[in-house]
Parts: C-alpha cells; sequence; structure tokens
C-alpha cells in the first residue's frame, strides 16, 4: 500500500532504472514502465508493473516482462496514459551487437498487463540508425507523438513520429462528432444545430 519511504514496483533479482510512469484519473491506477538488466550488466530488458489506487502491485511482485533479458538494451523510456484507460510505452532500443544504431518502439498494455497492438512491439522507426534525445508527447485523443535526433543521413537531423490509440500511424481514425436535438415544448418541432 502507499505508504512513507515509497512502494518497491518489483522484487525480482535484478537491476531497475529509469522508470516511466502513466496514471490513468478514471481508475487511479498507475502504470510503471522500467528498463532491467542482470546483477553484472551484460543483459537488458523492459518490465512494467500496475499499482491500483490503494497502492497495491497488480501483476504479481515482479510485474510483467515488455522484453526479455538480451543484449538488446532499452533506454529512453516514456509512458502515456490512454482514454481507454490503457497506457503507451515509448522507448528505444539498441539492435543487437550495437551501442549506437537503435530502433524505435511501442507498446501498448491493458489493466490486465496485456499487450494490446499485438505480442510484438511496434515499430514506429526502424531505420536502423543513431538515435537518441527522445522526446514526446500526448494528444487528447491518445495519440502519443515522438519527436528524437536521428543520425540516418550522416549528420544528426530531427524526426518525428506519432502513433494513434489503435496502433496506426498518420492522421488519426476519423470520430464521429456528437449532434444535439432540441425538441421544442409547444409544436414537438425537432430544430438541429448547425454543424460546427
Amino acid at each position: 500500500q502507499w505508504s512513507r519511504n515509497g512502494v518497491p514496483v518489483s522484487t525480482a533479482n535484478e537491476l531497475q532504472t529509469s522508470p516511466a510512469i502513466a496514471f490513468i484519473p478514471e481508475t487511479g491506477n498507475t502504470y510503471v514502465f522500467y528498463p532491467v538488466s542482470n546483477t553484472g550488466q551484460t543483459a537488458w530488458g523492459l518490465s512494467a508493473q500496475m499499482f491500483n489506487a490503494g497502492g497495491e502491485r497488480q501483476w504479481s511482485d515482479n510485474g510483467v516482462v515488455l522484453a526479455g533479458l538480451s543484449s538488446q538494451q532499452q533506454y529512453l523510456v516514456h509512458a502515456y496514459p490512454q482514454p481507454d484507460s490503457t497506457a503507451v510505452v515509448l522507448y528505444l532500443e539498441y539492435i543487437p551487437g550495437s551501442a549506437v544504431n537503435a530502433r524505435l518502439k511501442a507498446i501498448k498494455l491493458d489493466a490486465a498487463g496485456t499487450m494490446v497492438w499485438g505480442i510484438s512491439p511496434t515499430v514506429l522507426a526502424g531505420v536502423v540508425s543513431e538515435k537518441g534525445h527522445l522526446a514526446a508527447s500526448l494528444r487528447p485523443n491518445g495519440t502519443v507523438v515522438a519527436v528524437w535526433y536521428d543520425g540516418r543521413n550522416g549528420n544528426p537531423d530531427i524526426y518525428l513520429q506519432n502513433i494513434n490509440p489503435d496502433c496506426s500511424f498518420g492522421a488519426p481514425p476519423a470520430t464521429i462528432n456528437p449532434t444535439v436535438e432540441i425538441t421544442a415544448p409547444i409544436d414537438n418541432s425537432v430544430v438541429p444545430l448547425p454543424p460546427s
């Protein structure tokens, strides 16, 4: 439970660093995403945990593994709440055998700790190149927009990519705007409002 001096996110025998959180106001749940490594720091992974409003771990004492320990290190982790009470984690991941070249990936988790977009992370930027200084922002509809420096053309440039709540890229899926009708009490005629 929430207590002074903090609550352990995981009791697993591993190194846990650089967490990112996403708070869901509607449920009071808090998603925590964090890179992990073995104690020798020769293998890295990515894990997650969810706390309920009372500060209790929801996904066992060790959380859920999103990327198992391997030679591919995950770094610059960001987390964003979604309108459907899920959360998106965004991160860079070195390709095998490199500590320079990376890909940009994302995962969406639901309250059960299940990957919503499939069993593998979604790749936002698959061009193998030096990447860093990842920053991101959340739009009101749940779209996450990431920006990073990228050395794919020799000199670092800045690149931007979005991912929508349904795992699509580009323009968000069309939404149906709500309509309002007013029924006049005298003659029961319906007066539609002009489109906004």
